[in-house]
């Protein structure tokens, strides 16, 4: 059994034998495949500030005549202009779904592809989401990135950026010679007030990688090193301090 593609075309030929063991000439039929399509579905994403998160509203209408029903859908993503990549695939129909990492300083963008059984496929319209929170920083970690902590106000960041380097010292040079590798690296040195001390200190202690995000468009998997929680001398405050240094992934 052979599942034909929408929208391309086929050719069958068949010939016949007869029991003296002549055959017939061939007879050939070319035939285009063109499956009724499931609607259009329509994405509507929806900004939960305090966590940074974007819900996107997956909308699968009813088949009207000449339509089939959707099934499921793929949700695409591209932040800030850059390629569309899969999100999310499997996505049941009529339903909502959670980006966790969205830029909270620049541009999201989504759509999504219906798929029927037959199987038809169709597009909706792209939708962007401009998304600019002023002083505010994201810390998130567990499955999907869920679990997911804000700090705003009173935080102090110092990058440290540069490339994996060496110096060595040769008899007979005067100065060292610099040796470079190809290795990256981002460092921040983080500082910042909270009041939510089991949250901090649960992402702080998660065994997996953790996601940084802040208002400046800085977004990417990094792990948590030297973290402290000090307490504060005025009601429930905490001053959290880290390094938070940029890994692959």
């Amino acid at each position: 059994q052979r599942v034909l593609v929408d929208g391309e075309a086929y050719r069958v030929t068949v010939t016949v034998r007869d029991s003296s063991g002549m055959w017939s000439e061939v007879a050939e039929v070319t035939f285009d495949v063109a499956y009724f399509l499931p609607p259009k579905p329509e994405v509507e994403p929806n900004l939960v500030r305090e966590e940074g998160k974007i819900n996107i509203s997956i909308i699968n209408p009813d088949p009207e005549e000449g339509e089939v029903a959707a099934v499921y859908n793929d949700v695409y993503r591209s932040i800030d202009g850059e390629e569309f990549k899969l999100f999310m695939t499997g996505v049941p129909v009529n339903t909502t779904i959670t980006d966790n990492t969205p830029t909270v300083g620049g541009n999201n963008a989504y759509y999504a592809i219906a798929y029927s059984d037959l199987p038809s496929a169709i597009q909706s319209d792209t939708v962007s989401m401009d998304v600019h929170l002023p002083g505010h920083y994201f810390l998130s970690a567990g499955p999907g990135w869920g679990n997911v902590i804000r700090f705003l106000g009173d935080v102090s960041i110092t990058e440290n950026l540069g490339r994996d380097t060496v110096l060595r010292t040769f008899a007979g040079r005067k100065y060292p010679v610099k040796f470079q590798g190809e290795a990256l690296t981002q460092e921040l040195s983080f500082s910042a007030e909270t009041t939510e001390r089991e949250k901090v200190k649960a992402i702080a202690e998660y065994a997996g990688s953790v996601y940084y995000r802040d208002y400046q468009g800085r977004r990417f998997t990094c792990a948590i090193m030297n973290p402290k929680l000090a307490k504060k001398d005025r009601g429930l405050a905490y001053q959290f301090s880290c390094n938070i240094v940029r890994t692959e992934g």
